[in-house]
Protein backbone atom coordinates (compact mmCIF):
# COMPACT_ATOMS: atom_id res chain seq x y z
CA UNK A 1 0.00 0.00 0.00
CA UNK A 2 2.73 2.38 1.34
CA UNK A 3 4.32 1.33 -2.27
CA UNK A 4 1.27 2.48 -4.78
CA UNK A 5 0.87 5.78 -2.64
CA UNK A 6 4.36 6.53 -3.21
CA UNK A 7 3.97 5.75 -7.07
CA UNK A 8 1.05 7.68 -7.41
CA UNK A 9 2.79 10.94 -5.15
CA UNK A 10 6.07 10.62 -7.68
CA UNK A 11 2.95 10.80 -10.74
CA UNK A 12 1.86 13.55 -9.09
CA UNK A 13 5.05 15.63 -9.95
CA UNK A 14 4.52 15.84 -13.72
CA UNK A 15 0.90 16.71 -13.72
CA UNK A 16 1.70 19.14 -11.67
CA UNK A 17 4.74 20.41 -13.75
CA UNK A 18 2.37 20.45 -17.03
CA UNK A 19 -0.44 22.32 -15.15
CA UNK A 20 1.55 25.02 -13.85
CA UNK A 21 3.62 25.83 -17.51
CA UNK A 22 0.35 25.51 -19.09
CA UNK A 23 -1.29 28.11 -16.74
CA UNK A 24 1.95 30.08 -16.65
CA UNK A 25 1.62 29.92 -20.86
CA UNK A 26 -1.84 31.27 -21.07
CA UNK A 27 -0.85 34.11 -19.01
CA UNK A 28 1.75 35.23 -21.63
CA UNK A 29 -0.33 34.23 -24.50
CA UNK A 30 -3.14 37.07 -23.56
CA UNK A 31 -2.87 39.67 -25.91
CA UNK A 32 -1.60 42.97 -24.60
CA UNK A 33 1.61 43.57 -22.49
CA UNK A 34 0.96 42.72 -18.78
CA UNK A 35 2.94 45.89 -17.31
CA UNK A 36 0.84 48.70 -19.78
CA UNK A 37 -2.61 46.49 -17.57
CA UNK A 38 -0.73 47.01 -14.65
CA UNK A 39 0.43 50.51 -14.75
CA UNK A 40 -2.54 51.68 -17.23
CA UNK A 41 -3.49 52.71 -20.86
CA UNK A 42 -2.27 56.32 -20.45
CA UNK A 43 0.97 55.83 -18.58
CA UNK A 44 4.33 57.05 -20.04
CA UNK A 45 6.74 54.14 -21.49
CA UNK A 46 9.42 55.24 -18.53
CA UNK A 47 6.54 54.46 -16.07
CA UNK A 48 5.85 51.11 -18.04
CA UNK A 49 9.52 50.08 -17.81
CA UNK A 50 9.43 50.66 -14.27
CA UNK A 51 6.78 48.29 -13.87
CA UNK A 52 7.85 45.13 -15.88
CA UNK A 53 11.41 46.08 -14.30
CA UNK A 54 9.75 45.67 -10.68
CA UNK A 55 6.99 42.23 -11.74
CA UNK A 56 10.35 40.66 -13.70
CA UNK A 57 8.68 40.75 -16.72
CA UNK A 58 11.73 42.44 -18.72
CA UNK A 59 13.31 38.90 -18.08
CA UNK A 60 13.28 35.98 -20.46
CA UNK A 61 10.46 33.92 -19.98
CA UNK A 62 12.22 31.09 -18.55
CA UNK A 63 13.39 32.78 -16.04
CA UNK A 64 9.90 34.21 -14.98
CA UNK A 65 8.86 30.63 -15.00
CA UNK A 66 11.47 29.59 -12.11
CA UNK A 67 10.87 32.71 -10.45
CA UNK A 68 7.09 31.93 -10.71
CA UNK A 69 7.62 28.35 -9.64
CA UNK A 70 9.74 29.13 -6.85
CA UNK A 71 7.46 31.67 -5.03
CA UNK A 72 4.56 29.41 -5.37
CA UNK A 73 6.88 26.12 -3.69
CA UNK A 74 7.40 28.74 -0.72
CA UNK A 75 3.66 29.63 -0.90
CA UNK A 76 4.02 33.20 -1.96
CA UNK A 77 1.45 33.38 -5.15
CA UNK A 78 2.04 37.28 -5.23
CA UNK A 79 0.19 40.65 -5.11
CA UNK A 80 -3.06 40.63 -6.12
CA UNK A 81 -3.51 43.05 -8.88
CA UNK A 82 -7.28 44.01 -8.73
CA UNK A 83 -7.23 44.48 -4.53
CA UNK A 84 -3.65 45.12 -3.85
CA UNK A 85 -3.48 42.53 -0.75
CA UNK A 86 -0.91 39.18 -0.57
CA UNK A 87 -3.42 36.18 -2.71
CA UNK A 88 -2.76 33.97 0.18
CA UNK A 89 -4.64 36.05 2.40
CA UNK A 90 -7.55 36.51 -0.10
CA UNK A 91 -7.34 32.30 -0.08
CA UNK A 92 -7.70 32.04 3.04
CA UNK A 93 -10.39 34.30 3.81
CA UNK A 94 -12.18 32.45 1.06
CA UNK A 95 -11.31 29.21 1.76
CA UNK A 96 -13.97 28.78 5.05
CA UNK A 97 -16.82 29.95 2.70
CA UNK A 98 -15.71 27.45 -0.02
CA UNK A 99 -15.65 24.56 2.78
CA UNK A 100 -19.03 25.41 3.81
CA UNK A 101 -20.77 25.12 0.58
CA UNK A 102 -19.24 21.97 -0.21
CA UNK A 103 -20.13 20.44 2.96
CA UNK A 104 -23.55 21.53 2.58
CA UNK A 105 -23.55 20.46 -1.05
CA UNK A 106 -22.68 17.08 -0.17
CA UNK A 107 -25.57 16.95 2.52
CA UNK A 108 -27.90 18.35 0.02
CA UNK A 109 -26.86 15.93 -2.67
CA UNK A 110 -26.57 12.73 -0.23
CA UNK A 111 -30.15 13.86 1.36
CA UNK A 112 -32.09 14.05 -1.89
CA UNK A 113 -29.45 10.45 -3.33
CA UNK A 114 -30.61 8.78 -0.61
CA UNK A 115 -34.22 9.41 -0.64
CA UNK A 116 -34.32 9.48 -4.14
CA UNK A 117 -32.70 6.00 -4.46
CA UNK A 118 -34.88 4.08 -1.74
CA UNK A 119 -38.09 5.54 -3.43
CA UNK A 120 -37.15 3.95 -6.96
CA UNK A 121 -35.72 0.42 -5.53
CA UNK A 122 -39.09 -0.17 -4.16
CA UNK A 123 -40.97 0.87 -6.93
CA UNK A 124 -38.44 -0.48 -9.60
CA UNK A 125 -39.38 0.66 -13.06
CA UNK A 126 -41.96 3.23 -12.02
CA UNK A 127 -42.75 6.95 -13.31
CA UNK A 128 -40.67 8.05 -9.82
CA UNK A 129 -37.88 5.52 -10.74
CA UNK A 130 -37.85 6.85 -14.48
CA UNK A 131 -37.75 10.52 -13.72
CA UNK A 132 -34.77 10.07 -11.31
CA UNK A 133 -32.84 7.98 -13.81
CA UNK A 134 -33.18 11.11 -15.92
CA UNK A 135 -32.68 13.33 -12.76
CA UNK A 136 -29.21 11.43 -11.96
CA UNK A 137 -28.01 11.50 -15.74
CA UNK A 138 -28.94 15.30 -16.24
CA UNK A 139 -26.83 15.90 -13.23
CA UNK A 140 -24.00 14.13 -14.30
CA UNK A 141 -24.08 15.37 -17.53
CA UNK A 142 -24.43 19.28 -17.03
CA UNK A 143 -21.11 20.97 -16.03
CA UNK A 144 -20.94 21.87 -12.71
CA UNK A 145 -20.40 25.72 -13.31
CA UNK A 146 -23.32 25.90 -15.83
CA UNK A 147 -25.65 24.35 -13.16
CA UNK A 148 -24.33 26.52 -10.39
CA UNK A 149 -25.27 29.73 -12.69
CA UNK A 150 -28.52 28.48 -13.64
CA UNK A 151 -29.34 28.23 -9.70
CA UNK A 152 -28.39 31.40 -9.22
CA UNK A 153 -30.34 32.56 -11.69
CA UNK A 154 -33.32 30.44 -10.72
CA UNK A 155 -32.91 31.20 -6.81
CA UNK A 156 -31.13 35.01 -6.84
CA UNK A 157 -32.36 36.82 -9.40
CA UNK A 158 -35.90 35.40 -10.13
CA UNK A 159 -36.84 34.30 -6.64
CA UNK A 160 -34.33 36.52 -4.81
CA UNK A 161 -34.73 34.12 -2.21
CA UNK A 162 -30.75 34.38 -1.94
CA UNK A 163 -28.29 37.12 -2.66
CA UNK A 164 -26.25 36.10 -5.97
CA UNK A 165 -23.02 36.74 -4.40
CA UNK A 166 -21.35 36.67 -1.03
CA UNK A 167 -22.66 35.03 2.26
CA UNK A 168 -25.67 36.91 2.74
CA UNK A 169 -27.83 37.85 5.84
CA UNK A 170 -30.02 35.63 8.55
CA UNK A 171 -32.97 37.23 5.88
CA UNK A 172 -31.54 34.98 3.38
CA UNK A 173 -31.97 32.02 5.44
CA UNK A 174 -35.56 32.82 6.69
CA UNK A 175 -37.42 34.13 3.79
CA UNK A 176 -36.75 30.56 1.39
CA UNK A 177 -38.29 28.47 4.52
CA UNK A 178 -41.09 31.23 4.74
CA UNK A 179 -41.53 31.03 0.59
CA UNK A 180 -42.39 27.20 1.08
Amino acid sequence: MTRYILKRMLMLLPVLFGVSLISFSLLHMVPGDPAVLLAGEDANPDFIRAVQKEYGLDKPLYIQYFHFISHVVRGDFGISIRNREPVIKLLKERFLFTVQLSFLSILIAGFIGLIAGVISSTRQYSFFDNMSMVGALFGISMPIFWFGLLLMLVFSVHLRWFPAGGKGTIVHLILPAIAL
